[in-house]
């Protein structure tokens, strides 16, 4: 329970910025030593988050599907990074100018719409047990994919 309380906890967090967010971790953590830990986990998956959104707005796909990836890895049942990992991969498709255009390398295309599958069934299975709104998210990223899995 206490876990899982933790998690929430951690997740809460991420939506809050700046001097928030280290009010809240340090309202939440206490000062022992695993709060510190909790703290320091809160930390990275801050600093993951908006490294991985800067990396998206300036279009650097590869560089911020690593990072996304790792806050996926760091908080797994954690709805926005998942959700945020599977947007990134969908424009990484989308984009004409990536890499990963099926234009430039089929071989890399299909490999990126695979990962890119994967990224938004695991998204749709959290989103199943959010609200409506992460549930229309889901089903647009995942006819997005269809639609790209047809052309």
């Amino acid at each position: 329970m206490v876990a899982v309380q933790q998690s929430v906890c951690l997740v809460s967090v991420l939506r809050l910025c700046g001097l928030q967010l280290l009010l809240a971790c340090i309202c939440v953590c206490g000062c022992g030593p695993s709060q510190q830990q909790q703290l320091e986990r809160a930390r990275k998956a801050l600093e993951l988050h908006s490294r991985g959104i800067a990396l998206l707005e300036n279009k650097e796909w590869l560089e911020a599907d690593q990072i996304l990836e790792e806050l996926t890895v760091l908080l797994p049942e954690a709805l926005v990074p998942a959700r945020n990992l599977a947007v990134a991969r969908l424009l990484t498709l989308t984009d004409r100018e990536t890499p990963y255009s099926e234009s430039k390398d089929a071989e890399k295309f299909l490999a990126a719409l695979q990962k890119a599958e994967a990224t938004v069934a695991r998204y749709r299975e959290l989103a199943a047990r959010a609200n409506s709104g992460e549930q229309a998210i889901a089903a647009l990223l995942a006819g997005k994919l269809a639609a790209l899995q047809d052309s």
